[in-house]
């Protein structure tokens, strides 16, 4: 019975040929642009929109296999991510330009390569967190380091740096 089903399923089918257009298809710079979109979020979890957010989620359309790309301060390319959608982050370092260039590059079926720049917003810190100001600045008085060893507990031989609200001063504390 199997065989004759098999047999079946093989004489049932009508191979149709198929003419396939083998011409090559190359993305413009223009192209690449105006096929993907980018959308900005305020937190990692992307769920508040921002137009200048750190999180960034593209889609291509049509879908193409894309890279994106910044370079850091030595020169050196940084991959953000790859594929036809996906997400990445921008955090440059505070006081930088908050509209940062990124590159688009696309791998042709010819095997040439387009490559595109656009330039996203993003938030910069302009200045430290006040919280951390507090710590890393003079401007509030002089910072005293004490190392105190009165901690007894079950950190043996380990370090730990705890804030004493009460002297104002940042200790480091080492059990025995």
């Amino acid at each position: 019975m199997s065989l004759l089903a098999g047999a079946f399923a093989l004489t049932a089918c009508d191979p149709a040929q198929e003419s396939v257009d083998n011409n090559t298809v190359t993305a413009s710079e223009s192209d690449l642009l105006n096929g993907i979109t980018f959308t900005q979020y305020a937190d990692e979890a992307m769920l508040r929109e921002a137009a200048d957010g750190n999180y960034i989620k593209y889609v291509t359309n049509p879908g193409r296999q894309v890279q994106i790309y910044n370079y850091r301060g030595d020169g050196s390319m940084n991959l953000l991510a790859s594929g036809a959608s996906g997400s990445f982050s921008l955090k440059p370092g505070r006081g930088s330009d908050p509209n940062q260039p990124i590159f688009i590059r696309h791998l042709n079926s010819d095997g040439s390569v387009t490559t595109t720049e656009t330039t996203l917003t993003v938030f910069v810190q302009q200045e430290l967190d006040p919280a951390i100001k507090i710590l890393a600045s003079n401007d509030y008085g002089s910072k005293v380091w004490k190392w105190d060893t009165s901690i007894t507990g079950r950190l043996r031989n380990r370090y730990q740096w705890r804030w004493c609200p009460v002297v104002g001063n940042l200790h480091e504390r080492r059990s025995r």
